[in-house]
């Protein structure tokens, strides 16, 4: 069972991809990253899989941590499993914030993007820094232009 159900959710978080990288700014796309019902179901399948299949795990070593507890955590064998899904839901939630973001500002997203699918906090990181400089120009014109309706 556990199985059948990483592979469902990895499925859904890589095909999840797709739309978002290939068209970004389609109606479908739109309604299906944005809506909130898509992502309680990826969350609600995370969940369950972490929920029945992650019990024997000592969870509770991660939240005060310690070099034996953290051993403990990673000695399961299902634990790369789980944090393979954990990175996919990470970085497609980071995708869909870069594409939010992105889609009320006309920027171009396809580089973030890609470079979320494998990096997502190295995507999303670029990603900010390319809208602190376009941020930086708005404002840089504004003032050219205040200046020159001022004379």
């Amino acid at each position: 069972m556990f199985t059948v159900l990483f592979r469902i959710l990895s499925a859904i978080l890589i095909v999840s991809w797709i739309p978002l990288l290939l068209l970004p700014k389609s109606v479908i796309t739109r309604k299906l990253f944005f809506h909130k019902y898509y992502w309680i179901l990826l969350g609600g399948l995370y969940f369950t899989t972490l929920f029945f299949f992650g019990w024997e795990i000592n969870w509770f070593s991660l939240i005060m941590p310690s070099i034996a507890g953290i051993r403990e955590v990673f000695t399961h064998e299902n634990l790369p499993l789980f944090a393979w899904l954990h990175m996919l839901m990470a970085n497609l939630f980071f995708g869909r914030w870069i594409a939010s973001d992105g889609f009320k500002k006309g920027y171009l997203l396809f580089p973030f993007l890609l470079i979320s699918v494998v990096l997502g906090p190295v995507g999303l990181s670029l990603y900010m820094v390319y809208d602190l400089k376009k941020q930086g120009e708005r404002e840089r014109r504004r003032a050219r232009k205040m200046v020159s309706q001022s004379f």
